[in-house]
């Protein structure tokens, strides 16, 4: 077993694809479909560099999990992966991805939810946000409403893999 992540991918990738250019490798995630806002995305991009052959079965994926559980318009929905760190460019990013005029699913960091919806309300108000904690797990959570009235519900100590939906603003 390897451990891969974005700290390491650059020493291990070498290794990993000589081990599959002659026997069976799996990549599994502990945190649902691996390459989806993780570093398997530049393992399997550079699997097809080599000419490694690969295949995939799909899994739980949060992204996907979370659209449909949120009950928004699905004809046209956009995976926006994490916001981006700073206040600043997480309301240009939110103000993009309400403007599409699609539903938009994010991932966050039990660390930054607080300030990803504040952020989100200040861009739009009165945007509706579904949020899931723990998505497939035995803690699963859910929220809906606005960014205000979530973060009066969320309790601290907020754990776990966060996934939201924003409905389509406008």
């Amino acid at each position: 077993i390897w451990s891969y992540r974005e700290a390491n991918a650059a020493a291990v990738t070498p290794g990993i694809l000589e081990r599959a250019r002659t026997e069976l490798v799996a990549v599994t995630s502990d945190a649902g479909m691996p390459g989806i806002s993780d570093p398997g995305s530049d393992l399997m991009a550079a699997a097809r560099a080599a000419g490694v052959p690969v295949e995939v079965l799909p899994g739980p994926s949060a992204a996907t999990g979370v659209a449909l559980l949120s009950g928004f318009a699905l004809r046209r929905f956009i995976f926006e992966g994490f916001p981006p760190r700073t206040s600043g460019a997480r309301r240009e990013r939110f103000a993009a991805a309400l403007a599409s005029e699609a539903t938009t699913i994010w991932y966050e960091s039990p660390r930054r939810i607080r300030a990803s919806l504040a952020d989100l309300g200040a861009v739009a108000a009165g945007a509706r946000v579904f949020v899931v904690r723990e998505f497939t797990k035995l803690h699963e959570q859910h929220y809906l409403g606005t960014p205000a009235a979530l973060l009066e519900e969320l309790v601290e100590p907020i754990r776990g893999e966060i996934a939201f939906a924003i409905a389509p603003y406008r």
